[in-house]
């Protein structure tokens, strides 16, 4: 291969756009030229190796709340000139793998056009992601017309049966872990610097991700408030931004929990948070394969997740042994207390499943991943 291009909505902090950053600069841009297509002009929140080049179609703000049909039509002139323009000047890629709903229905959409051999992943629950009739429509229409497909999960290669293609053409790839998480583990050297705002507390629960509706933080909050009702040295800590913050601290202000809840926003750091921290808790209603999750694991911390689709967080954890599942059932909130006060109460208890939750570090370690990506790459566009 001499040339990938991937295409992604953005490179703003997320799952997807982190795999490809990492990706890209770990493995990749050592073997090849790379580009990365942004549809969003905004500014990477991941740093790239310099030999990678970074190009980002040219919208206004406002571009980005208009509906979809309108959206999509102007998206598809603008990608579609970059790809030729690219294509004029440096030659056609060896390949263009695209990340996300809408940039994939868009590559598939120029697919005949561009003439480039291309894989699309899926990197979430697809029940959830083609909801909508629109959607769900396009994605039929369009997606037969890739090469190849990565998906994170079986559960999610399932849903798309409906094309012999799709399902003759595809892999199961999971999130590989972050490099910096390799070993992490072991390094006792890790400490974290916001200890003054939990004085007074010694038992640290913790989470990370957006502040949306997906993570289903209100379970977390209402769970934890049990669980800080007997257990009062607690404290919870969300890592994260998002467009749910304003609801989710008025939450903790009515509860009065502003003492033992706490929401710093994003954190560069999340390494050395989860070293202090004693359990890692998710609660969302769907996943496709969770980096914070994996990452919690790699650290060593006992770890509570809903059993939710498409399947991540029961591909990671086998229950009872590296961590713990509660089905997104009625009484999730009182499953999430029992197991929290299982773990407090039981050190030998946490402490066996934090052994075990480092094994995912080898694993999923980003070596073995990035080579079944590049061995998919070289089998379907080589």
């Amino acid at each position: 291969m001499k040339h990938l291009v991937f295409v992604t909505l953005s490179l703003t902090k997320g799952g997807a756009e982190r795999v490809i950053s990492n990706m890209c600069n770990d493995f990749f841009a050592e073997k090849t030229k790379v580009t990365i297509i942004s549809l969003m002009k905004a500014k990477p929140e991941y740093v790239l190796d310099e030999r990678i080049r970074f190009l980002a179609i040219d919208e206004k703000e406002e571009d980005y709340k208009r509906s979809m049909p309108v959206r999509f039509v102007s998206r598809r002139g603008k990608l579609k000139r970059v790809l030729r323009e690219l294509c004029a000047t440096e030659g056609k890629p060896d390949c263009i793998i695209s990340f996300l709903p809408e940039p994939n229905m868009l590559m598939c959409s120029l697919k005949k056009s561009i003439d480039v051999p291309l894989i699309i992943s899926v990197r979430n629950d697809p029940k959830i992601e083609y909801a909508s009739k629109l959607k769900y429509t396009m994605m039929k229409l369009l997606y037969p017309k890739s090469d190849g497909y990565v998906f994170q999960t079986e559960q999610a290669k399932e849903y798309f049966a409906f094309s012999e293609h799709i399902t003759k053409s595809s892999v199961v790839i999971p999130n590989p872990l972050g490099k910096e998480f390799v070993g992490a583990a072991e390094n006792a050297g890790l400490q974290v610097k916001d200890k003054a705002e939990h004085a007074g507390r010694t038992y640290r629960v913790m989470a990370a991700g957006r502040l949306e509706k997906q993570k289903n933080y209100p379970l977390m909050l209402n769970a934890f408030e049990a669980f800080n009702k007997k257990h009062p040295d607690s404290s919870l800590t969300i890592y994260g931004e998002g467009f749910e913050r304003e609801k989710l601290e008025a939450w903790v202000h009515e509860h009065g929990m502003t003492e033992c809840v706490f929401m710093p926003g994003v954190s560069d750091r999340i390494r050395e948070c989860m070293a202090e921290a004693d359990l890692f808790l998710m609660t969302s209603v769907y996943e496709g394969m969770p980096n914070a999750l994996m990452e919690a694991m790699a650290m060593g911390m006992p770890v509570i997740s809903t059993d939710c689709p498409c399947g991540g967080p029961a591909y990671l954890i086998e229950h009872g042994r590296n961590g713990f599942l509660v089905p997104l059932q009625e009484d999730a909130k009182e499953q999430f207390v029992k197991l929290m006060e299982q773990l407090y109460e039981d050190p030998m208890l946490a402490e066996m499943i934090s052994e075990q939750a480092r094994d995912i570090a080898k694993t999923e370690a980003p070596d073995v991943i990035y080579k079944r990506w590049e061995e998919y790459i070289e089998k379907t566009c080589g």
